[in-house]
């Protein structure tokens, strides 16, 4: 006598599948930052619209140091609805990606993380979001709220001019 077959005989190996394309979408969405930071030690530029974000001030600070180019730095929250728009729309646009790659060591601070929270007190960060501009000395050269993308170019041009102001000897 036969077996019926059943709608779902296959059931067990399509589980395991979508399964196993689940955790690993996860798991390339957790280490995407490192990824891209890997890359970008290894020289390897980031694609156009792409910001390489480093999460560690202190470690902005380094770098900064050591290549004289300047600071930015994100402050912001999950939770903040114009930090997320900013996300969107500011930090994907393509010529806003390539000033920031090309003349900023760029560090996205999340407010809600310890060090975030004592960087933010350190700074003087009183809202989100909140756009830092310093110098390698870790003096604030400019500073904005939320901005458009256009905006945000002539912030991160203007940021460049008066750190040059500051600093004229220095090029």
């Amino acid at each position: 006598m036969k077996k019926p077959r059943h709608r779902y005989n296959n059931f067990p190996l399509q589980s395991v599948v979508i399964m196993t394309l689940f955790t690993a979408t996860l798991i390339l969405v957790a280490l995407w930052p490192r990824v891209t930071n890997v890359a970008a030690k290894l020289g390897i530029a980031a694609a156009p619209g792409h910001i390489t974000w480093h999460n560690q001030l202190a470690r902005g600070q380094r770098q900064s140091k050591t290549t004289g180019r300047l600071l930015l730095v994100d402050f912001q929250a999950s939770w903040c609805p114009p930090c997320r728009l900013m996300d969107r729309t500011v930090w994907t646009d393509q010529n806003v990606a390539q000033v920031v790659n090309h003349h900023f060591i760029a560090v996205r601070e999340d407010i809600d993380s310890p060090t975030g929270k004592a960087d933010a007190r350190k700074l003087g960060v009183q809202v989100l979001p909140t756009v830092l501009v310093l110098n390698a000395r870790g003096q604030i050269v400019s500073v904005a709220q939320s901005m458009g993308p256009g905006q945000t170019r002539h912030f991160l041009t203007q940021a460049m001019a008066s750190a040059e102001l500051m600093h004229p000897d220095k090029k």
